[in-house]
This record gives structure tokens, sequence and C-alpha cells, in this order.
């Protein structure tokens, strides 16, 4: 940042600059005369796009006995009795001028104070605000009035002497001179628009002129006070500021497993901007490290690890100096999906080879099986596993599911086996007895929900079932059945079928 500071009364002709990005204007306008004269006005606003131009201040001169402060003060009231008692002047505007010196060039403006008159019985009014203060009311002349944005301040009514002259584009009103009277009045401050004179009276009284108004429309962020410029008696002053500005609205956005897009709003003059990053949330730029810079307004973070968090702050450089950091962002990378491969290599056995698929050495891999419910095999690090899994149903999808966490990001697949289902063993016909016949067989199965059997005469083209379903035994227990009533003289032949939800298997007798 760097401050230029111009307190001496009158016209400065200075190109800004081109060390920043942002450009900020301070007018103070200047005291009127005497102790009691109004302060100054005080006006404030941007201009990043005069960063590098040639511009034109004006510093209002403070009020005077016999003579108006610099830039548009007006003089105080003349007592031709005795010039000694002469009112005092209104302070000088202070302002910023554009594209010439033309009082229609000018782009920021601080108002002046009216001056107050010889004596101080009456105070004259601070520059403004959009509107100049009125200086101190009198009961027979009135007060010297305020300027405004769109015409000057009265000037206040003499009392058996000459009336204070209205204020005018630019320039305060004189004050009205008095011919008898030992007590000169004030002069209006200059302004956008002056503040009118103040006047004197038959009844040895005189007011003070008006403050002169401000104006801010040319620039932006801006705002004005009145009275918050010089004091009275004082000088005013144009005070440039010019700052670098971090880039707004910073974005960080994924852009695979290893990178990522980062971009904001550009600011007016910037030379570079410098990337910072880092892998956890800072709260200064000494947390993070710079990784690079571009005179963009985007840029691409490359060769990151898969599935972490990254944190990033941008600075803007103008000239030899550096913004503060923006706020921050932050993206997560792209974590790639593991893998799994899932076989039945044999009864009762699966095998399942995992790994995961990324260059982070954080988190860990979960492996996990469902069957009826969701359970946790194991919990690894990260590399290439095999698991070979035992705990098995038959005839019953086995899904597993192997999820990648690496405490910024997860990602899990899956892959599914449908079990083997075991025939039944040891089918045989225990008896028959007339047209029912008794069979019996073992079932080898952890899982089955039930049998059916089913018949088959030769002259038959499929088997069919024989009466309703059973329902299972114990895995290695025998199960005993008698058919229904069959016909006479018939050879039949037997199967029977173990069934799940999922699938079924039969054995043939």
């Amino acid at each position: 940042m760097a401050t230029y500071v111009f307190d001496t009364p009158g016209e400065h002709t200075w190109t800004v600059p081109e060390e920043g990005t942002s450009m900020t204007i301070e007018a103070y306008g200047a005291g009127g005369g005497h102790s009691r004269g109004g302060a100054g006005g005080y006006a404030v606003g941007d201009r990043d796009d005069l960063i590098g131009e040639t511009i034109t201040i004006n510093v209002g001169g403070a009020g005077e006995q016999n003579a108006g402060g610099i830039n548009g003060g007006a003089r105080g009231g003349r007592c031709s009795d005795d010039p000694s008692q002469n009112g005092y002047g209104g302070g000088g505007a202070s302002d910023v001028r554009y594209g010439g010196s033309t009082l229609d060039d000018r782009i920021i403006v601080a108002g002046g104070g009216g001056g107050a008159p010889y004596t101080d019985s009456y105070q004259g009014g601070d520059g403004g605000g959009l509107q100049g203060e009125d200086g101190e009311e009198h009961y027979d002349i009135g007060y010297g009035g305020g300027g405004t944005q769109t015409s000057g301040g009265s000037g206040a009514g003499g009392y058996g002497q000459e009336s204070g002259v209205d204020g005018s584009f630019g320039a305060g009103g004189r004050a009205g001179d008095s011919d008898q009277i030992y007590d000169g009045a004030g002069g209006g401050g200059g302004g956008w628009y002056g503040g009118g004179g103040g006047a004197a009276s038959l009844n040895d009284s005189a007011v003070g002129g008006g403050g002169g108004s401000s104006y801010i429309s040319d620039v932006t962020d801006a705002s004005t006070t009145i009275g918050g410029g010089a004091s009275p008696d004082t000088d005013g002053q144009v005070v440039i500021t010019i700052t670098v500005d971090p880039p707004t609205n910073v974005s960080a956005q994924q852009a695979g497993d290893s990178s990522v897009d980062l971009s904001w709003d550009a600011e007016i003059n910037a030379d570079e901007y410098r990337i910072y990053r880092a892998t956890s949330t800072g709260s200064s730029l000494s947390d993070y490290s710079q990784v690079g810079s571009t005179t963009s307004a985007s840029y691409t973070d490359t060769g990151l690890i898969n599935g972490r968090s990254y944190y990033y702050r941008v600075t803007t450089v103008g000239g030899s100096s550096e913004s503060d950091p923006s706020d921050e962002a932050s993206a997560t990378t792209a974590l790639p999906t593991p893998t799994v491969d899932v076989v039945e290599t044999a009864f009762r056995e699966v095998t399942v080879d995992y790994a995961d698929s990324d260059d982070n050495p954080d988190g860990n891999l979960t492996l996990e099986r469902q069957v009826n419910s969701m359970t946790t095999i194991e919990t690894s690090s990260p590399g290439d596993h095999q698991y070979i899994d035992t705990d098995i149903l038959d005839g019953v999808t086995h899904e597993y599911t192997v999820r990648r966490d690496t405490g910024d990001a997860t990602r899990s697949v899956s892959e599914s086996v449908l079990t083997e289902l075991p025939a039944v063993e040891s089918l045989s016909v225990e008896s028959v007895d007339g047209r029912y016949v008794t069979l019996s067989w073992t079932d080898p199965s952890n899982n089955a929900d039930g049998y059916r059997l089913l018949l088959q005469r030769p002259a038959d083209s499929s088997y069919s079932q024989d009466g309703s379903d059973f329902d299972p035994v114990v895995e290695g227990e025998t199960k005993t059945v008698t058919t229904t009533e069959l016909l006479d003289g018939q050879e039949y032949s037997a199967t029977v079928e173990t069934y799940t939800a999922e699938t079924s298997t039969r054995e043939d007798q």
C-alpha cells in the first residue's frame, strides 16, 4: 500500500503510479476563517481506473481575513469605517479532476467551511455533506445558506447593509459589505456548489457564510461527511491511497484424480497472481506454500495426490506490492475406484482379491460382506490384499464390497457370487406299501429352504412335483417322506430338488 498526501493549497498535476490495483481518494475541504468558521467537509471514494492516468488535484486553502480560501472560498465582508474589522473568508474546496482542469472535470469534491464574522458572535456553516451547513442564523439578517447538489447557498439578507451574495457552481458567495458597522460578515465556502455569503446588520451584528457542498457521484464506494474535513482556520488536503486488492470469488473445482482448477475475478492493473496451497485449512498466508503464479484469472494445480483435500489462497501482485490473501477455497481430488475380484474357488470357499487404485498412502481399505446383513470382514492399509472366506452359506448370493477411505474422500466397489447349493445325498426307497412309497435322503446343505419330491413315469416327458414342499432338516440329518397315492403297476423315477430363494439343485434316483 502506498499513500500520497497533497496538503499545499493550490493546483497539482500528478500521474498516478502504476503500483497497485485499487485507488482511494480522500478529500478534506478547508476550514472557514476564524476559530468560529465552519469546518471543511469530507469526501471519499474509489477510482481504480485512474491508476497510471494524469489527474489534477486542487487543495483548498483556509479562509483568511480579507480573503477567501484558495479554490472557491469567498472573501468576508468589508467594513469601510475600520478595515481591521473586515470579516473572514470561506474555506476553499478540495477536489480531484480528470480529463481536464475545469470545474466540470471534477470527479470528487469536499466542500469548504463558511467564514465567520470579525467577532465570534455567529458561526460559519460546515462544509458538506451532499449539502453544506447553513451559517448560524441571526433574527435580523438570516444566514448564509449551504450549497446543494444543484445550486449555491443563498446569501444572507443584510439589515440596513449589503446582502450576502449567493454561492455558485464551484465558488462561495462573498459576504455583504458594511459602511458603518464595526463587524464584517463571513464569506461562503467553496464546493461543488458554494455556500452563500453572510451579511451585517445595523444592530452591530453580522453572520458567517454557509458551507459548500461536496460531490461524490463520479467515484465508487463513496461517502461524504458534513464537517469531517479540516478544522476551522486550517488548510484542506487530498490523500490518495493505492493498494493491491486480493482476488475475489476464488473458486476451486476438482479436475480429475490429480489436479484442481482454480478461478477468480480479475483485478484491474494486476501484474500477476500468486497461488498458495495447504493440505489443511489455514488462518494466515504463512500456513500455505506458494505453488505457482499466473497472469490470467485461472490456474490448474497438477501432480496432486488422489483423494486428498487441498486448500488455496490467491494474492494479487501490482508493481512491487503483493495483496493480502484472498478468501480460502478448497477442493478434493478424485479418488479412483478400488478393484475387487470374487471367485468361488471351492465348495464353501470364496476367494476375494482386492486393492486400492490410488497413490494416497492415507486411510484404509475395508472389506465387507452382505448376505442377510452387512458384515465387516477386515480393515487393511492401502495395497493389494487377498481374503479367503470360508464362512459361507449354500445357494445364496454373497456380495463383497471394498471401501476405500483416505480421510478426505471415499469410494467403493462391489462384486457378487452365488454360492453352490449341494444336492441331497443317499436318496433311497425305504418301503412300498400298496400305492404309497416311503423315501429318505440326507441333506448336506447348511442353508436349504426346503425340498420338492419330483416323480416321472416312462411315458412322461418330464418330472412333476408330488405333493407339497417339504421343510428342510439340519445339515447332515436324514429326511423321510411318503408319496401321495400312486397308480397301480407303474414304474416311477424319483428325484429330490433342494431349493433356496435364489437357486435349486436335484439328485436323481
